[in-house]
């Protein structure tokens, strides 16, 4: 990697450079490449929930490295965002170049607030069945 790169490691944990606090976010999810060109890539770090990129309607799994499109959204578990929209929040921390010698530490933490619905495709019915998010269950028809 160029040495005007950026990784940014993403998940839940403490350790992470951008802290989603969504449940379905591992602790270690992801890990996404900026380099000095400016072009963007993602990485899975073995991630419970997955990794995807969602692109002209499909999803797309991440299994090794991605490179990602301006246009492009991410699926980090069940909770979704622009590839622009998490720029922004990378942009807003103002995360520094990548220095081995230096462990990260925690650059910003992105809370659901209250009221905001995730994008998650899939959810707990009352009965504990597990739903397609507005679809009646299969089990109870709720």
């Amino acid at each position: 990697m160029n040495a005007d790169g950026q990784i940014v490691r993403i998940g839940r944990g403490q350790g992470c450079d951008l802290v989603l606090t969504h449940a379905s976010v591992s602790r270690r999810h992801a890990e996404l490449t900026i380099e000095s060109d400016g072009s963007v890539a993602i990485r899975d770090l073995s991630s419970t929930g997955g990794t995807f990129v969602l692109r002209g309607g499909k999803e797309l799994p991440v299994t090794h490295r991605a490179r990602l499109q301006p246009s492009d959204g991410l699926r980090l578990g069940d909770y979704e965002i622009s590839l622009a929209d998490l720029l922004g929040l990378i942009g807003d921390t103002q995360v520094p170049a990548v220095q081995p010698e230096s462990p990260p530490g925690p650059l910003n933490v992105v809370p659901i607030q209250t009221g905001e619905t995730p994008k998650t495709r899939r959810v707990r019915c009352e009965c504990g069945t597990i739903k397609e998010r507005g679809k009646p269950c299969p089990a109870c028809g709720s």
